[in-house]
């Protein structure tokens, strides 16, 4: 019998400072940091990741990911189902297994390539999940439990509203009203517990869905700009340039996709 099922794998090297708005997944999903630091944010829970470290998302539970400004990691992500195996006292930690290390990097260099070997990838995550599964054995844990859940609940509740309602008119008070908490009270935590104010975060989620609309080039600049309740295009794709540091006609070119 099989002890994992992988479903999809993805070498992930995003422009700095990117921001996942996230979601909630019906499998697993391996997080492994090649280079950089990168952020995991599972269940409400920030974790930070640095070279050499994995994070294990569980099913059916709100997780994203984001880099800090001026911060570009580069990651492997894989979707994975777990048949048999326990990996949930594992879930949502930072993890540095030197036994796992060498697998890791295979992996990642694997994935990186074009004619990426699906049997190989498969071979190894079953190997590296079975190793984990046996390390979970002594950890009873479903998640780590921190001070402050309540905060940390407000925070996930919060991703979510803005995930959900991203193509929405979003302010700090629309969300903060949406989650019924104060403006100043969500405020607080975000920058308590991420670093970021909701703010910057709403802009940053809605420019990564900006980004995927031209990748998927149905729409042009003009209805990406009224999809995602920009006042103008021109302040969309003046937002779009400081951030990205093109414009997103310079972005379209480059991915080959067309833009208006």
């Amino acid at each position: 019998m099989e002890l994992t099922h992988m479903l999809s794998w993805e070498y992930c090297q995003p422009e700095a400072g990117f921001l996942l708005s996230g979601s909630s997944r019906s499998h697993w999903q391996l997080i492994f940091a090649v280079s950089g630091e990168l952020h995991a944010v599972v269940d409400g829970f920030d974790t930070a990741l640095t070279p050499g470290q994995l994070l294990l998302c569980p099913p059916d539970v709100f997780s994203m990911h984001y880099a800090r400004e001026g911060q570009a990691p580069e990651y492997l992500a894989i979707a994975f189902e777990a048949r048999e195996l326990n990996l949930l006292p594992l879930a949502g930690k930072a993890l540095a297994q030197q036994e796992l290390l060498p697998m890791l990097q295979i992996m990642a260099r694997e994935a990186r390539r074009q004619d990426a070997s699906a049997p190989l990838l498969e071979n190894l995550l079953a190997a590296t999940a079975l190793l984990l599964s046996r390390s979970a054995a002594s950890q009873p844990e479903a998640l780590p439990r921190r001070p402050q859940q309540g905060e940390n609940t407000i925070i996930r509740r919060a991703q979510q509203y803005i995930s959900v309602h991203i193509r929405d008119k979003l302010s700090v008070t629309l969300v903060a009203q949406g989650i019924d908490v104060s403006p100043s009270y969500m405020t607080a935590l975000f920058q308590k517990h991420l670093s970021i104010s909701p703010g910057e975060y709403i802009r940053r989620a809605k420019l990564h869905e900006c980004k995927q609309l031209i990748q998927q080039g149905q729409l042009n600049f003009t209805q990406i700009a009224a999809a995602l309740e920009y006042s103008t295009v021109h302040h969309f794709s003046r937002q779009f340039k400081e951030h990205f540091g093109i414009t997103p006609t310079e972005y379209a070119k480059s991915i080959g996709t067309k833009g208006a």
